[in-house]
């Protein structure tokens, strides 16, 4: 059985579950009902009927039953004309319409009730969800090399595996074929002159069987128009100019076998029809999201303190407080102040819908919303809300965290380890002679080297160690759960890497290197001591001659 067919079965094991519902649901607004009219007055008691009869039009629009759905928002209008803003009546309910109105949504249910249940139907999984599910994945750190210069295709080779990749290098076309059909590389580079019959439509044909996420990437010392043409055509998704600028490459690289997989946005719902909840969440889970439900709206702090999403659905009206209440609570905390938060109501009076959102929502989707304009707008917001919030933590030209985020999580990091004891060692490093590359080469190729050692930094260390730019060709590293020995062995690893790799200025080839001072917790208890410490052993790295490096003494 697939995963939509299950979700498919899930979400008519629901609907079968609202249908046995129906008749307690439509018992409760008959009673409410005959409570209020013998006090029309009453806002307890219009409220709840109001909340009642909206809640059955969300959810049996939600659940196919549209009918019952209109009837349902026809019961709400003169309820919620008769309730102010602070929920105190400001006009004389009609009894003698609502009475009518409830008596023709009972009818209309009950006719639903005899009748054969409708078949809900989910949308489609979008194409990125489906290549996920292939079973040949590429290998995340394998890359093929087509090229016929034996000479070249080493020096491309060696480059590359200094940031930990494997790659295969294939002079023809024919054993890369054959190699392809056994395993799927993360991505293939295939130089585009490689003087083998028709390139671009072999090329063209084997890239329809590739998985989406398996780039193809063209590499050419040609820079013309035609030659970027026949890239296009061949199935290629990148085009690479010779000297290859390693960094970039493979930034383009990672970004390409992540980007469809940086689409698992968490969103939280809140609504107390759980139904409705259930519903909603389904359809996101159905497009590979993760979601998580909250029908108290008292909760709601706890909840996101644990969950931490990434974008707020929100039911309007709820006993306790209201969505837009919940809004106001979520951006008084700085943490959630930027985070996405989408109002889902039967709600159809564009001032209450405007209203809503001054008070800190950021789109307003009429209940019951179709799966596709959820899916759309959740995953457009979300996707802006990580893209600024990456913005915000990380350096703009590096990508690796800025010097206020690393040293943040670097406080954290010591003071989880105080309460369990861990060891945890801090690292700082230098470019050397580094206003000698600007001098030499410009900044543009400054800034290069600086990119290509953040790229290295990334690739080479684990997800858990904590990378910083800690200002101008300064950087700073966290090794959690880390010896001062096995800290020192990684940096002496990537110092050699480092060296080895070619930057090239506008006539000649250059390699940088770097100094390191390293500090441990065992001596310097402190994230301060630590920095101070690490900071003093690199200053001694660069007095015994640079590219080398330092453990802190006490």
């Amino acid at each position: 059985m697939t995963e939509q067919s299950t979700i498919s079965d899930k979400l008519q094991s629901l609907q079968n579950n609202y249908v046995q519902e129906l008749p307690s649901i439509l018992s409760n607004i008959k009673d409410t009902w005959s409570a209020l009219k013998h006090d029309a007055s009453d806002p307890v008691k219009i409220e709840a009927l109001f909340r009642l009869t909206h809640n059955l039009a969300g959810s049996a629009g939600a659940f196919g039953f549209q009918e019952i759905s209109d009837k349902a928002k026809e019961v709400t209008e003169p309820l919620r004309n008769a309730l102010g803003e602070n929920s105190s009546p400001t006009a004389t309910l009609q009894l003698r319409e609502v009475g009518e109105l409830i008596q023709e949504l009972r009818s209309i249910c009950r006719k639903h009730l005899h009748s054969s249940t409708t078949h809900i139907s989910i949308p489609k999984r979008s194409s990125t969800i489906l290549k996920k599910t292939i079973k040949n994945e590429p290998k995340n750190k394998l890359i093929y090399l087509v090229e016929d210069d034996q000479f070249q295709g080493k020096q491309i080779a060696l480059q590359i595996e200094k940031f930990a990749y494997n790659v295969r290098i294939f002079e023809k076309l024919s054993p890369f074929l054959e190699a392809l059909e056994k395993q799927l590389p993360s991505a293939i580079l295939v130089d585009i002159g490689i003087p083998e019959g028709n390139t671009g439509e072999i090329l063209s044909h084997m890239h329809l069987g590739l998985d989406a996420r398996t780039p193809l990437i063209f590499i050419s010392n040609r820079t013309d128009f035609k030659a970027r043409l026949s890239a296009v055509r061949g199935g290629g998704r990148g085009y690479f100019e010779k000297p290859l600028d390693i960094n970039n490459l493979l930034s383009f690289i990672e970004t390409e076998n992540t980007k469809d997989l940086n689409e698992n946005y968490r969103v939280m719902i809140i609504d107390d029809d759980k139904s409705q909840a259930e519903y909603h969440s389904l359809i996101l889970q159905n497009e590979g999201l993760e979601t998580s439900i909250l029908t108290n709206p008292e909760q709601v702090l706890e909840a996101m303190a644990e969950f931490d999403p990434e974008i707020l659905v929100l039911d309007m009206y709820m006993p306790g407080c209201n969505g837009d209440e919940i809004a106001m609570v979520v951006r008084q905390m700085d943490k959630f102040i930027s985070i996405p938060i989408i109002f889902l109501s039967s709600e159809n009076q564009v001032e209450r819908q405007l209203l809503a959102m001054e008070k800190g929502g950021d789109d307003f989707l009429m209940k019951p919303v179709s799966p596709e304009l959820l899916l759309s707008s959740v995953k457009v917001r979300a996707k802006r809300a990580r893209l600024l919030r990456t913005h915000m933590v990380k350096d703009s030209l590096t990508g690796l965290l800025n010097h206020a985020v690393a040293m943040e999580r670097f406080n954290d990091a010591i003071s989880l380890r105080q309460r369990n004891p861990s060891p945890i060692c801090v690292a700082m490093l230098d470019l050397d002679f580094f206003k000698k590359i600007n001098d030499n080469y410009g900044h543009s190729t400054g800034d290069r080297v600086l990119k290509s050692f953040a790229g290295l930094l990334k690739q080479r260390l684990r997800a858990t160690d904590i990378i910083g730019r800690y200002g101008g060709e300064e950087f700073v590293i966290v090794f959690p759960d880390t010896s001062t020995e096995n800290s020192i062995n990684i940096l002496n690893e990537l110092r050699r890497n480092f060296e080895e790799l070619n930057f090239h200025g506008e006539e000649t080839t250059f390699n940088a290197t770097f100094s390191c001072g390293v500090a441990d917790m065992l001596q310097f208890k402190t994230a301060e001591a630590m920095m101070e410490a690490a900071d003093k052993a690199l200053y001694q790295a660069k007095e015994n001659g640079r590219n080398n490096v330092v453990k802190a003494k006490s």
